[in-house]
């Protein structure tokens, strides 16, 4: 989806998830940290994290179109827009065969607690039920960006 963050995020702020770590029900989330990074995590137990961050340098007071991809025992990858490209950073060790089939909610600009709100805005959010490649990444973001003036 596309994501408007207002300010450096002063802890965890959520794009969107199925993910609630106080009752160990994390399946996946996209979210950007303090670092401040942007971050894709998956579960397969509900307890153990499987993460990649992106190499994309954070930017306050823009949108960003960012996309995780899980592949079963594959990758995880996260793409981010930079400078007209969406730019991919994956993690190809130790990645779940499936994902954790928990009762977290799913959520956008939050967690499934709630909590780790997003400072911003959000719009075209989704969940697909297969992985994307790079290309329909990029052909998503084309074919949307002029809606955000990116």
């Amino acid at each position: 989806g596309w994501f408007y963050s207002d300010d450096a995020p002063a802890g965890t702020e959520t794009f969107i998830s199925k993910w609630n770590t106080s009752g160990n029900l994390r399946t996946f989330v996209l979210r950007m940290t303090s670092a401040p990074d942007y971050r894709a995590l998956v579960s397969s137990n509900g307890t153990a994290e499987t993460s990649v961050t992106s190499t994309v340098a954070y930017a306050a007071a823009g949108w960003k179109f960012a996309i995780g991809v899980y592949i079963p025992s594959t990758s995880l990858t996260i793409y981010i827009n930079s400078g007209g490209l969406m730019t991919a950073t994956t993690n190809t060790t130790s990645i779940p065969a499936s994902l954790a089939d928990t009762t977290a909610p799913l959520t956008i600009q939050a967690n499934g607690t709630p909590g780790e709100y997003l400072d911003g805005r959000s719009s075209n959010c989704f969940l697909a039920a297969s992985s994307l490649t790079a290309g329909w990444v990029q052909w998503l973001f084309d074919q949307t960006r002029w809606s955000y003036a990116v």
